[in-house]
């Protein structure tokens, strides 16, 4: 399917910078993840910033979160789970050849602290937060985000969050108690299990996200007997895609164990992700044909910021960076073209070089050879003659 993006609009003095440098570091080939959504480009205008992004067709988890009228099945469930993390409403979802992604959206708790390394800042939903951040018993460290992640899982199980309050005040006071109560509706003993390890109040108990992936709940044999018929299949049709050279294809969507079928998911979106995506596509094409300027943004995050700053003109703003954008890409693909091509032409030379030079050297050992063979024959020769010299010379008595 073609490539769309996504734009997120926000007042200039909402733009956090370290938002933008942690989705950044993210985008780099070292931390790239299809679990992860991927920044494109930002701009900065007079009083907005309009940074473009990943499409994600599926609206975000929150959609499942807060329909209490159904439940996920255990094998979604999982799947789901062994991609999330973060916040439910900034985690969107992405569907494709049938199957669901999840696509982080939201990394105003992230932080680059060097070039190798993320770490976190005491910002985001205080319901999502971790006690350590809340009630500012530690600075925190990289399992503040094992707790969010424990956060939606609980809500994803239940629809509600694992610890409510009516207050800041309120909140700060249960989490100080340091007690999560098991709800009727978490049976499963390794789920309920899992959570407490990821709910953990001491942040040094705490459980990993590598830990978290292998937990029983993960590996047992109850959760491979889970995966539904539909996952399979879809797996399946990722391996025999990846085998006929599609390089879409990851190790994720060959694992059944990571996937969540679209037409479970869609149940709770009243919609069909890949059929809105489809449309939007279709619009766009009629309106080239028509010779008219093209839709390149329609998600509907975009139609509400331009709806609230319509005066401003964001319309035009959002079509005049996508055209920058465009620009620069193309103007960096030419770039790293000729780069390539310099550095081929390079290449060739060096390889020619090095050709010439061990024809060289090798036609420099063949002559030394014919002069050594040479002297050796004009050595024998001169023996020859003295002695035929010393024959012909006669003797003295």
């Amino acid at each position: 399917m073609e490539h769309l993006e996504a734009a997120k609009v926000m007042r200039l003095e909402k733009f956090d910078q370290r938002e933008w440098d942690a989705a950044g570091k993210l985008n780099k080939p070292e931390f790239q993840c299809p679990f992860i959504m991927k920044y494109l480009r930002a701009r900065a205008f007079q009083t907005d910033a309009v940074i473009l992004m990943e499409y994600a067709n599926a609206k975000s988890l929150d959609s499942i979160v807060k329909d209490k009228t159904k439940n996920l099945s255990s094998g979604a469930y999982r799947a789901l789970s062994k991609q999330i993390h973060i916040k439910a409403e900034n985690i969107m979802m992405h569907s494709s050849n049938g199957s669901i992604k999840v696509k982080i959206a939201d990394f105003g708790l992230a932080k680059v602290i060097s070039e190798a390394q993320m770490a976190v800042t005491a910002l985001g939903t205080p319901f999502n937060m971790a006690p350590e951040l809340l009630l500012g018993t530690s600075p925190g460290n990289n399992k503040v985000d094992m707790w969010s992640v424990g956060v939606v899982l609980f809500q994803l199980r239940t629809h509600e969050y694992p610890i409510q309050a009516g207050s800041i005040l309120e909140l700060t006071k249960k989490m100080a108690s340091g007690r999560i109560t098991r709800p009727t509706s978490i049976q499963d003993d390794q789920l309920w299990n899992l959570l407490t390890q990821l709910l953990e109040f001491d942040q040094n108990r705490r459980i990993s996200a590598e830990q978290a992936l292998q937990h029983p709940y993960f590996t047992s044999l109850q959760a491979q007997i889970e995966v539904s018929i539909e996952a399979r299949q879809i797996a399946l049709n990722a391996a025999i895609a990846f085998q006929n050279g599609d390089k879409q294809i990851s190790k994720y969507d060959l694992d059944q164990t990571f996937t969540a079928s679209t037409s479970e998911i869609k149940t709770f979106l009243n919609m069909n992700p890949e059929a809105e995506q489809q449309k939007i596509l279709t619009i766009r094409l009629n309106q080239e044909q028509q010779n008219q300027q093209p839709i390149q943004i329609t998600p509907q995050n975009v139609k509400s910021a331009i709806t609230k700053f319509r005066s401003l003109n964001i319309n035009n703003i959002l079509m005049n960076t996508i055209n920058l954008i465009r620009e620069e890409e193309m103007n960096n693909s030419n770039k790293e073209n000729q780069k390539k091509e310099e550095e081929n032409k390079k290449t060739k030379k060096k390889h020619q070089r090095n050709i010439q030079k061990r024809y060289i050297e090798k036609k420099g050992k063949k002559q030394k050879g014919r002069n050594k063979k040479m002297n050796k024959m004009k050595h024998r020769m001169r023996r020859k003659k003295e002695i035929q010299k010393r024959k012909e010379t006669p003797m003295k008595n």
